[in-house]
């Protein structure tokens, strides 16, 4: 085994033992550690930690997957349509429903994330932030033009934390005007 792949197993068990993300590796798999094999050590003669010759011997490294599971309920061209929480006072009433908010994610530029909420047809909420987003800064756009902006904090639930949270995600697509005009020119 060259230096160089010793070097990338050693900085693999790094990486694996400080995220967390424990391998898993069959009982049957696990390597006799009573003394050190030939097979334990490099080409160079340089005794492998166990961590490391653990990992060459384990036939099977299993890892949890990332959450592929996405908060909106519709998605239409690049719009996804989330359902915003009902409220008790619309609970009160016999509500149990909510409108459908419509997101744009605009996409990322110099680390900040840009997405437009509709929550009506004339009204656009614009929300940025920077990874992770902890907060948000949030713009009320009224007919092109920007009539307030508010920090709001994201991690208290509802429609911004689950967009924030497909878009930090990656489930999201960047929207484009080209994706409606051309499934217009598709029918």
């Amino acid at each position: 085994m060259s230096k160089k792949n010793i070097v990338i197993l050693i900085g693999l068990a790094t990486v694996l033992g400080g995220c967390g993300k424990t391998p898993t590796m069959p009982a049957s798999a696990a390597p006799d550690v009573t003394a050190l094999k030939a097979s334990e050590t490099s080409a160079a003669g340089i005794a492998l930690p166990h961590s490391v010759s653990a990992l060459l011997a384990a036939s099977e490294v299993v890892f949890d997957p990332p959450s592929e599971t996405h908060h909106y309920q519709i998605e239409d061209n690049g719009e996804y349509w989330y359902q915003k929480p009902i409220s008790a006072d619309e609970q009160n009433r016999g509500g149990t429903m909510s409108p459908l908010i419509m997101a744009r994610y605009k996409g990322i530029h110099k680390g900040v994330y840009t997405i437009d909420l509709y929550p009506s047809a004339t009204s656009i909420n614009r929300l940025r932030c920077k990874s992770p987003c902890n907060s948000a800064k949030v713009e009320l756009i009224l007919n092109g033009e920007v009539l307030d902006s508010v920090i709001v904090p994201t991690n208290e639930g509802g429609v911004i934390s689950e967009v924030l949270d497909d878009v930090e995600n990656g489930r999201l697509n960047v929207y484009s005007s080209h994706n409606t005009h051309a499934a217009a020119h598709h029918h």
